[in-house]
Protein backbone atom coordinates (compact mmCIF):
# COMPACT_ATOMS: atom_id res chain seq x y z
CA UNK A 1 0.00 0.00 0.00
CA UNK A 2 1.65 3.65 -0.99
CA UNK A 3 0.93 6.27 0.97
CA UNK A 4 1.59 10.04 -0.81
CA UNK A 5 2.58 12.99 0.81
CA UNK A 6 2.47 15.87 -1.91
CA UNK A 7 2.73 19.68 -1.47
CA UNK A 8 1.36 21.89 -3.38
CA UNK A 9 0.40 25.93 -4.22
CA UNK A 10 -3.11 26.63 -4.55
CA UNK A 11 -3.84 28.17 -7.57
CA UNK A 12 -6.10 31.15 -8.15
CA UNK A 13 -8.57 31.37 -11.16
CA UNK A 14 -10.40 34.62 -10.92
CA UNK A 15 -11.89 35.70 -13.85
CA UNK A 16 -13.78 38.48 -12.48
CA UNK A 17 -15.30 39.66 -8.88
CA UNK A 18 -18.68 40.39 -7.04
CA UNK A 19 -19.73 42.94 -5.68
CA UNK A 20 -21.99 41.92 -2.61
CA UNK A 21 -23.06 44.08 0.17
CA UNK A 22 -24.58 42.40 3.48
CA UNK A 23 -26.37 44.22 6.31
CA UNK A 24 -27.21 42.59 9.93
CA UNK A 25 -28.43 43.56 13.25
CA UNK A 26 -26.62 43.25 16.10
CA UNK A 27 -28.84 40.23 17.00
CA UNK A 28 -27.65 37.88 14.08
CA UNK A 29 -23.45 38.96 14.57
CA UNK A 30 -22.26 35.62 15.60
CA UNK A 31 -24.95 33.58 15.31
CA UNK A 32 -24.69 32.61 11.74
CA UNK A 33 -22.03 31.22 9.45
CA UNK A 34 -21.97 32.82 5.92
CA UNK A 35 -19.45 30.98 3.24
CA UNK A 36 -19.05 32.07 -0.81
CA UNK A 37 -17.94 28.96 -3.17
CA UNK A 38 -16.57 31.49 -5.96
CA UNK A 39 -16.76 28.39 -8.09
CA UNK A 40 -13.05 26.80 -7.51
CA UNK A 41 -12.30 27.62 -3.86
CA UNK A 42 -14.58 28.05 -0.42
CA UNK A 43 -14.31 31.34 1.43
CA UNK A 44 -15.99 31.74 5.17
CA UNK A 45 -16.80 35.02 6.09
CA UNK A 46 -18.39 34.69 9.35
CA UNK A 47 -15.48 36.81 11.02
CA UNK A 48 -16.41 39.50 8.75
CA UNK A 49 -20.35 39.75 9.14
CA UNK A 50 -20.95 43.36 10.82
CA UNK A 51 -23.64 45.76 10.71
CA UNK A 52 -22.92 46.75 7.10
CA UNK A 53 -20.14 45.10 5.18
CA UNK A 54 -19.07 45.50 1.38
CA UNK A 55 -17.66 42.67 0.16
CA UNK A 56 -15.27 42.08 -3.13
CA UNK A 57 -15.15 38.24 -3.48
CA UNK A 58 -13.40 36.51 -6.56
CA UNK A 59 -15.74 34.73 -9.13
CA UNK A 60 -14.04 32.00 -11.47
CA UNK A 61 -17.47 31.25 -13.35
CA UNK A 62 -20.44 33.56 -14.20
CA UNK A 63 -21.66 32.84 -10.75
CA UNK A 64 -20.72 32.37 -7.02
CA UNK A 65 -22.90 30.34 -4.49
CA UNK A 66 -23.39 32.68 -1.76
CA UNK A 67 -24.61 30.30 1.69
CA UNK A 68 -26.13 31.35 4.78
CA UNK A 69 -26.71 28.93 7.98
CA UNK A 70 -27.70 29.05 11.36
CA UNK A 71 -27.82 25.79 13.84
CA UNK A 72 -29.36 23.12 13.52
CA UNK A 73 -30.95 23.60 10.08
CA UNK A 74 -32.16 27.09 9.14
CA UNK A 75 -30.09 27.22 5.33
CA UNK A 76 -30.36 29.48 2.69
CA UNK A 77 -28.49 30.05 -0.78
CA UNK A 78 -28.01 32.64 -3.23
CA UNK A 79 -25.84 32.78 -6.95
CA UNK A 80 -24.24 35.99 -7.12
CA UNK A 81 -23.04 37.73 -10.03
CA UNK A 82 -20.43 40.49 -10.88
CA UNK A 83 -23.67 42.85 -11.14
CA UNK A 84 -24.20 45.18 -7.42
CA UNK A 85 -26.25 42.81 -5.25
CA UNK A 86 -27.20 43.40 -1.47
CA UNK A 87 -29.07 41.57 1.07
CA UNK A 88 -29.88 42.08 4.92
CA UNK A 89 -29.95 39.56 7.05
CA UNK A 90 -32.02 39.78 10.22
CA UNK A 91 -32.99 37.61 13.23
CA UNK A 92 -36.16 35.87 13.11
CA UNK A 93 -36.85 34.67 16.19
CA UNK A 94 -36.17 29.97 16.61
CA UNK A 95 -35.45 30.25 12.80
CA UNK A 96 -32.25 32.23 13.55
CA UNK A 97 -32.42 34.49 10.71
CA UNK A 98 -34.67 35.57 7.76
CA UNK A 99 -33.45 37.49 4.43
CA UNK A 100 -34.84 40.65 3.39
CA UNK A 101 -34.16 43.16 1.15
CA UNK A 102 -31.94 41.37 -1.48
CA UNK A 103 -30.97 42.56 -4.65
CA UNK A 104 -29.45 41.11 -7.75
CA UNK A 105 -29.39 37.69 -5.85
CA UNK A 106 -31.10 34.63 -6.74
CA UNK A 107 -31.91 31.54 -4.85
CA UNK A 108 -31.52 28.48 -6.89
CA UNK A 109 -33.59 26.80 -5.18
CA UNK A 110 -36.89 28.21 -4.86
CA UNK A 111 -39.26 26.06 -6.27
CA UNK A 112 -41.98 29.04 -7.35
CA UNK A 113 -38.82 30.59 -9.11
CA UNK A 114 -36.97 28.38 -10.58
CA UNK A 115 -39.25 25.69 -12.79
CA UNK A 116 -36.72 23.52 -13.95
CA UNK A 117 -35.62 22.77 -10.04
CA UNK A 118 -39.21 22.09 -9.23
CA UNK A 119 -39.54 19.91 -12.70
CA UNK A 120 -36.53 18.12 -11.35
CA UNK A 121 -38.31 17.58 -7.75
CA UNK A 122 -41.57 16.22 -9.43
CA UNK A 123 -39.27 14.11 -11.34
CA UNK A 124 -37.04 12.67 -8.79
CA UNK A 125 -40.03 12.45 -6.11
CA UNK A 126 -40.43 8.60 -6.34
CA UNK A 127 -36.79 7.46 -5.93
CA UNK A 128 -36.50 10.50 -3.23
CA UNK A 129 -39.15 8.77 -1.30
CA UNK A 130 -37.33 5.49 -1.45
CA UNK A 131 -33.84 7.20 -0.56
CA UNK A 132 -34.91 8.80 2.31
CA UNK A 133 -37.18 4.99 3.44
CA UNK A 134 -33.62 3.79 3.34
CA UNK A 135 -31.88 5.76 5.34
CA UNK A 136 -34.32 5.68 8.27
CA UNK A 137 -33.80 2.01 8.04
CA UNK A 138 -30.35 2.10 8.01
CA UNK A 139 -27.22 4.41 9.66
CA UNK A 140 -24.62 5.80 7.61
CA UNK A 141 -22.37 3.91 9.76
CA UNK A 142 -23.96 0.99 8.50
CA UNK A 143 -24.31 1.44 4.81
CA UNK A 144 -20.69 2.67 5.11
CA UNK A 145 -19.69 -1.32 6.50
CA UNK A 146 -22.29 -3.35 4.58
CA UNK A 147 -21.20 -3.72 0.55
CA UNK A 148 -25.03 -4.97 -0.17
CA UNK A 149 -26.24 -1.78 1.54
CA UNK A 150 -23.72 0.43 0.07
CA UNK A 151 -24.81 -0.88 -3.22
CA UNK A 152 -28.22 0.10 -3.19
CA UNK A 153 -27.34 3.45 -1.77
CA UNK A 154 -25.29 3.83 -5.03
CA UNK A 155 -27.80 2.73 -7.84
CA UNK A 156 -30.75 4.95 -5.99
CA UNK A 157 -28.35 8.34 -5.96
CA UNK A 158 -27.35 6.73 -10.08
CA UNK A 159 -31.07 6.70 -10.57
CA UNK A 160 -31.78 10.21 -8.80
CA UNK A 161 -28.39 11.20 -11.07
CA UNK A 162 -29.90 9.99 -14.28
CA UNK A 163 -33.30 12.01 -13.69
CA UNK A 164 -31.14 15.30 -12.97
CA UNK A 165 -29.21 14.61 -16.93
CA UNK A 166 -32.54 14.10 -18.37
CA UNK A 167 -34.13 17.27 -16.88
CA UNK A 168 -30.91 19.33 -17.41
CA UNK A 169 -30.18 18.49 -20.73
CA UNK A 170 -33.64 20.36 -21.54
CA UNK A 171 -32.50 23.32 -20.69
CA UNK A 172 -28.76 23.39 -21.60
CA UNK A 173 -28.37 27.47 -22.13
CA UNK A 174 -29.83 27.76 -18.87
CA UNK A 175 -27.19 28.48 -16.26
CA UNK A 176 -29.19 26.63 -13.38
CA UNK A 177 -29.20 23.38 -15.33
CA UNK A 178 -24.89 23.88 -15.79
CA UNK A 179 -24.77 24.98 -12.09
CA UNK A 180 -26.31 21.58 -10.71
CA UNK A 181 -24.89 19.35 -13.50
CA UNK A 182 -21.18 20.90 -12.77
CA UNK A 183 -22.25 19.98 -8.61
CA UNK A 184 -23.40 16.06 -9.67
CA UNK A 185 -20.14 15.87 -11.51
CA UNK A 186 -17.77 17.44 -8.85
CA UNK A 187 -19.43 15.22 -6.31
CA UNK A 188 -18.87 12.44 -8.23
CA UNK A 189 -15.28 13.00 -8.99
CA UNK A 190 -14.64 13.19 -4.93
CA UNK A 191 -16.62 9.92 -3.85
CA UNK A 192 -16.39 7.68 -7.09
CA UNK A 193 -14.36 5.42 -8.40
CA UNK A 194 -16.28 3.81 -11.04
CA UNK A 195 -14.28 4.91 -14.40
CA UNK A 196 -17.70 4.04 -16.43
CA UNK A 197 -19.91 6.31 -14.51
CA UNK A 198 -17.21 9.15 -14.31
CA UNK A 199 -16.74 8.85 -18.52
CA UNK A 200 -20.43 8.89 -18.96
CA UNK A 201 -20.96 11.90 -16.55
CA UNK A 202 -17.85 13.88 -18.33
CA UNK A 203 -19.32 12.83 -21.54
CA UNK A 204 -22.88 14.20 -20.74
CA UNK A 205 -21.30 17.51 -19.36
CA UNK A 206 -19.22 18.65 -22.17
CA UNK A 207 -21.71 17.40 -24.79
CA UNK A 208 -24.48 19.35 -23.49
CA UNK A 209 -23.30 22.63 -22.55
CA UNK A 210 -22.29 25.42 -25.11
CA UNK A 211 -19.15 26.83 -24.73
CA UNK A 212 -20.06 30.20 -22.68
CA UNK A 213 -20.51 27.70 -19.55
CA UNK A 214 -17.66 24.43 -20.18
CA UNK A 215 -15.05 27.11 -21.67
CA UNK A 216 -15.28 29.09 -18.55
CA UNK A 217 -12.50 28.34 -16.11
CA UNK A 218 -14.32 26.91 -13.08
CA UNK A 219 -15.62 24.14 -15.65
CA UNK A 220 -12.06 23.87 -17.31
CA UNK A 221 -10.96 23.08 -13.64
CA UNK A 222 -13.12 20.25 -13.27
CA UNK A 223 -12.36 19.06 -16.33
CA UNK A 224 -9.17 18.29 -15.22
CA UNK A 225 -9.75 17.25 -12.38
CA UNK A 226 -11.96 14.60 -13.68
CA UNK A 227 -9.37 13.51 -16.54
CA UNK A 228 -6.25 13.14 -13.81
CA UNK A 229 -8.74 11.24 -11.86
CA UNK A 230 -10.17 8.43 -14.80
CA UNK A 231 -6.16 8.41 -15.69
CA UNK A 232 -5.39 7.02 -12.24
CA UNK A 233 -8.31 4.64 -12.52
CA UNK A 234 -7.26 3.67 -16.31
CA UNK A 235 -3.88 3.32 -14.67
CA UNK A 236 -2.26 5.55 -16.92
CA UNK A 237 -0.72 7.79 -14.16
CA UNK A 238 0.04 4.76 -12.41
CA UNK A 239 3.35 6.58 -9.76
CA UNK A 240 4.27 3.03 -9.21
CA UNK A 241 5.54 2.67 -12.48
CA UNK A 242 7.47 5.88 -13.16
CA UNK A 243 11.52 6.41 -13.25
CA UNK A 244 13.09 8.06 -10.68
CA UNK A 245 16.59 9.35 -10.19
CA UNK A 246 18.36 9.17 -7.16
CA UNK A 247 21.60 11.27 -5.92
CA UNK A 248 23.91 8.95 -6.98
CA UNK A 249 22.41 8.76 -10.33
CA UNK A 250 20.64 5.05 -10.07
CA UNK A 251 17.46 5.03 -11.57
CA UNK A 252 14.35 3.38 -9.71
CA UNK A 253 10.69 2.72 -9.82
CA UNK A 254 8.45 2.92 -6.80
CA UNK A 255 6.71 -0.11 -7.14
CA UNK A 256 10.28 -1.95 -7.29
CA UNK A 257 10.43 -0.71 -3.38
CA UNK A 258 9.53 -3.32 -0.67
CA UNK A 259 7.96 -1.04 2.32
CA UNK A 260 4.27 -1.51 3.70
CA UNK A 261 4.12 2.69 3.03
CA UNK A 262 5.78 5.24 1.21
CA UNK A 263 5.92 8.45 1.81
CA UNK A 264 6.85 11.11 -1.15
CA UNK A 265 8.17 14.63 -0.38
CA UNK A 266 7.77 17.04 -3.15
CA UNK A 267 10.20 19.98 -1.49
CA UNK A 268 12.42 22.97 -3.04
CA UNK A 269 14.45 24.93 -1.73
CA UNK A 270 12.57 28.41 -2.90
CA UNK A 271 9.32 27.22 -0.33
CA UNK A 272 10.56 28.60 3.08
CA UNK A 273 7.74 26.42 4.51
CA UNK A 274 8.95 22.94 2.52
CA UNK A 275 12.49 23.46 4.52
CA UNK A 276 10.64 24.33 7.87
CA UNK A 277 9.27 20.74 6.99
CA UNK A 278 12.34 18.60 6.52
CA UNK A 279 13.68 18.09 9.87
CA UNK A 280 10.23 16.95 10.64
CA UNK A 281 10.17 14.18 7.96
CA UNK A 282 13.94 13.43 9.06
CA UNK A 283 12.77 12.68 12.17
CA UNK A 284 10.25 10.84 10.64
CA UNK A 285 12.12 8.34 8.81
CA UNK A 286 14.23 7.38 11.88
CA UNK A 287 11.16 5.99 13.80
CA UNK A 288 10.74 3.28 11.05
CA UNK A 289 12.11 0.55 9.47
CA UNK A 290 12.46 0.79 6.14
CA UNK A 291 10.32 -2.41 5.66
CA UNK A 292 7.68 -0.43 7.32
CA UNK A 293 7.91 3.26 5.53
CA UNK A 294 10.36 4.49 3.35
CA UNK A 295 10.13 8.32 2.60
CA UNK A 296 11.60 10.07 -0.93
CA UNK A 297 11.99 13.56 -1.21
CA UNK A 298 12.01 15.04 -4.53
CA UNK A 299 13.61 18.04 -5.09
CA UNK A 300 11.63 20.76 -7.50
CA UNK A 301 13.22 22.71 -9.38
CA UNK A 302 11.55 26.23 -10.37
CA UNK A 303 8.31 27.29 -9.05
CA UNK A 304 5.12 25.61 -9.78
Amino acid sequence: MFLFYLSFTTVAYPQSKTNLTIESDSSVVGNVLIDFQDGINQHFLTDSLFYKKSFVLPLSGPYGLLSIQSPPDNYISYLVNEKPGSLKVVSDGKAGFKIIDQRNIVNPFDTIENKIFKEFLSAAKPINIKLNRFYQDNSLDKVKTTDSLKSIQINLIKSIDSIKMVVFKMYPNEYFSYFMSKNLLEYAVNTSDNFDYLTLLRSFFVETFPDKFVKNIEAVHLLEKIDIKLGFLNNENDISKYLFTDDNNNHFKIGEINSDYILMDFWATWCPTCMKQLPIIDSISKNYHPSKLQIIGVNVIGNI
